[in-house]
């Protein structure tokens, strides 16, 4: 369908008040008419969204429910210059903001829970492959920072950040919320389901709080494995739950805990066979043939505790978090190793079968002490220092398998790699702020870092011709700053430009012939203008962007007879734009609209890799773009309907660097998404349909070693849902 007739469906959808999504991209409610603004604390401060220098957009927690989204995949393209790459299960994900991404590597944006980091700083760790994918309940908000973030959130914040918001217990008020829905997937066989609940308990009127929180949702498949016989392969369970703690325990000290624990379990990836040069399904409009089962377990501990103390002259901030994480990834290998079998024992069959599994255990512990000053008419002022201690157990093997799923006994494991890890990071931090009028002030920051890392690499199994075991060190300083000027011509227009830099931490090699002993940080800085403001009485909101990024020293893989590394090679650069409008041209109804345009390129040939000067980088389309309406009507004093429609498009993307022979030209995708609520009372129930048209588009590249076929992860075909929720 062509993209002028699906918009001139969202249009008429808008019109009829047929069922709709809300908008999501910086939107405010109507109460925001009267005066009230979205807070945010990107700058490590509470401010008005318009106020901070920076492009940053915010999705509400309310938002993300109404629009049935169970994943991060389901509503990045309403954030402009956001893109995520579904893996082919939640949890499996990779984060690109502005068109930084190599495709591999370390993370290159950076995930916060409230005010500590999650995930890891390593390379060791794939990174850039397992993300947070938290279930949109009991989430105040999402902030995504746009541009890079190492003078307040330090390493691998290069292309920006997603910091998640909770809901924080609430010492004034009784609350119970419970809820639950199913929804139906085209090609699946069965219905999908879930359930949730939370309960906000004031302990002391105004002191103390405590608030529970809990879900459970079973994600029916939609992929058929014709190999096996099984329907709905990439079946899911999310479930998880989170308990907090509010205590003011004086009038200058507030103290705030938290515990959260969620599992993902999914039986299968969502990825289908197609036709290399065509991109057309082989054996299956949702199919793959696979001889072997390919799970996918990701499990996630986490503990905080964080306290503010007000000592007159600063607010004195201590932020302390641990957490425990592990990834499990199954996936078959068999027709790449399969066929080498015979070569290590004659007697091997050259159909076998070899399923790679990648095991992931990472202990992480952080520290943030900062002090920042009163909000002040001249000078503004704020210090601290951080600290990490990752520990990373990474185990990789590969079977070795007859037809039959027996074990070769000759070669079973084909491959084993034990690489425990550690790394140490300590920083200090400032910026401060001079004020020369009201109108007009600028900012100015500095981080420095020194990072350690401990290696130890065993190997053993046909493949590497035995055993073998590696133990290195490396350590690293490195220094990002930023820079801002910020004219506020009135209380409602913020004009802006910033100058930040930021890194992502180097590591050592593995000694093999050709190959460097360690790998350096590579980092970038972000030149960027910007504009935020409102029109006729806020009416239209609007904030606009553009950007030019500057990337040197880029870590890139390289493959040398003796195995793989890294190496440091090659220098690349994003320029685009980013532009949200909003529109309230009646009470109750809402216009949103977003687009981007990210042109990211190499600067210079990477030999290593077979990549050319001007090779556009991969993972992220040229051009996104998100339009979206919203409407809702009393029906009574405590009866609300609402109503909406939104387009999502996302350009074409490769699935690597432009020059390489295996990457592949990903189509645009145009989505339409909608809902219906009815609100009467306590009680909510909603309707949503997630791709109405039932788009066939994809997302990502998933296995390079498929042969003569290619796969890619699907967007989500067509899933309507019903969910009801009461709170009381």
């Amino acid at each position: 369908m062509s993209d002028g007739k699906t918009l001139g469906i969202l249009f008429m959808a808008a019109a009829a008040a047929l069922p709709a999504q809300p908008a999501i991209a910086q939107a405010l409610t109507d109460d925001a008419v009267s005066g009230d603004e979205i807070v945010v604390t990107a700058q490590k401060r509470e401010e008005r969204l318009r106020d901070v220098p920076a492009s940053i957009s915010v999705l509400s927690g309310d938002m993300l429910e109404a629009s049935g989204s169970r994943s991060l995949a389901d509503f990045a393209t309403h954030i402009p210059g956001l893109a995520v790459n579904s893996g082919g299960t939640p949890g499996k994900t990779s984060i690109v903001l502005r068109g930084i991404s190599t495709g591999s590597g370390g993370a290159l944006v950076g995930t916060y829970l409230d005010d500590t980091p999650l995930g890891t700083s390593s390379g060791f760790a794939r990174g850039s492959s397992f993300q947070l994918d938290l279930m949109p309940y009991d989430i105040d908000r999402l902030e995504v920072l746009r541009g890079p973030q190492g003078t307040l959130y330090g390493a691998s914040t290069m292309g920006g950040l997603l910091k998640y918001v909770l809901s924080a217990a609430d010492p004034g008020d009784l609350e119970v919320r419970a809820g639950g829905g199913i929804e139906s997937i085209a090609n699946s066989g069965r219905l999908g389901w879930g359930a949730r609940g939370m309960l906000n308990v004031p302990v002391i009127a105004d002191t103390l709080a405590v608030r529970v929180s809990g879900f459970y949702q079973d994600n029916a498949g939609w992929i058929d494995n014709p190999a096996l016989g099984i329907r709905n392969e990439n079946s899911s369970v999310q479930k998880g739950g989170r308990a907090a703690v509010f205590w003011q325990a004086t009038d200058r000290l507030t103290i705030k805990a938290s515990a959260m624990l969620q599992d993902i379990e999914s039986d299968g990836n969502a990825a289908i066979q197609l036709d290399a040069v065509t991109l057309r399904p082989t054996i299956g409009k949702y199919s793959r043939a696979h001889a072997l089962a390919e799970p996918y377990n990701q499990k996630l501990r986490y503990y905080a505790v964080s306290a503010d103390w007000d000592v007159d002259f600063a607010t004195v901030t201590s932020a302390t978090s641990w957490s425990r994480s592990r990834n499990v990834s199954v996936v078959d290998e068999s027709a790449l190793y399969g066929p080498l079998f015979p070569d290590f024992d004659p007697a091997a069959p050259a159909d076998g079968l070899s399923a790679f599994t990648l095991d992931v255990k990472l202990n992480k512990f952080t520290q943030e002490l900062r002090i920042a000053s009163p909000k002040s008419d001249r000078f503004e002022w704020l210090v601290g220092g951080f600290y990490t201690d990752e520990d990373v157990l990474n185990r990789q093997a590969l079977s070795a398998q007859n037809p039959d799923r027996t074990p070769i006994v000759s070669l079973d494991p084909f491959a084993t790699v034990y690489w425990p890890t550690s790394y140490r990071e300590y920083a200090a931090f400032g910026n401060a702020t001079y004020k020369f009028s009201s109108a007009f002030d600028i900012t100015g920051g500095i981080r420095f870092s020194h990072n350690s890392q401990d290696y130890v690499q065993d190997i053993d199994g046909p493949v590497f011709g035995g055993f073998s075991r590696t133990a290195l060190k490396s350590s690293d300083d490195v220094t990002t700053w930023s820079a801002s000027a910020r004219f506020r011509p009135n209380e409602t227009s913020t004009l802006y430009a910033r100058i930040a830099s930021g890194y992502r931490p180097g590591g050592p090699n593995a000694p093999l012939i050709g190959a460097p002993d360690s790998y350096a940080s590579d980092r970038l800085t972000n030149y960027e203008a910007g504009y935020k403001g409102s029109l006729l009485g806020g009416i239209v909101d609007f904030d606009l962007s553009a950007f030019y990024i500057a990337w040197s020293d880029i870590q890139v893989p390289i493959t040398l007879p003796t195995g793989s590394s890294t190496a440091n090679g090659g220098k690349a650069s994003s320029r685009g734009f980013e532009a949200t409008v909003q529109v309230r041209p009646a009470r109750g109804l809402r216009i949103s609209a977003n687009t981007s345009y990210t042109d990211a390129r190499l600067d210079s040939d990477v030999p290593a890799l077979g990549a050319r000067d001007g090779d556009r980088l991969p993972d992220a389309a040229r051009w996104t773009a998100a339009l979206s309406s919203e409407y809702s009507v009393p029906l009574g004093d405590d009866t609300e309907l609402s109503a909406g429609a939104s387009y999502r498009y996302r350009g074409g993307s490769l699935t690597g660097l432009e020059s390489i022979a295996s990457t592949v030209r990903i189509p645009s995708q145009s989505i339409v998404d909608a809902h219906l609520g009815l609100t009467a009372g306590p009680i909510t129930g909603r309707i949503f349909v997630r791709n109405l048209l039932n788009e066939r588009a994809y997302t990502t590249f998933f296995d390079p070693d498929a042969g003569s076929s290619t796969l890619l992860v699907p967007v989500q075909p067509r899933t309507v849902g019903l969910s009801l929720d009461a709170r009381f």
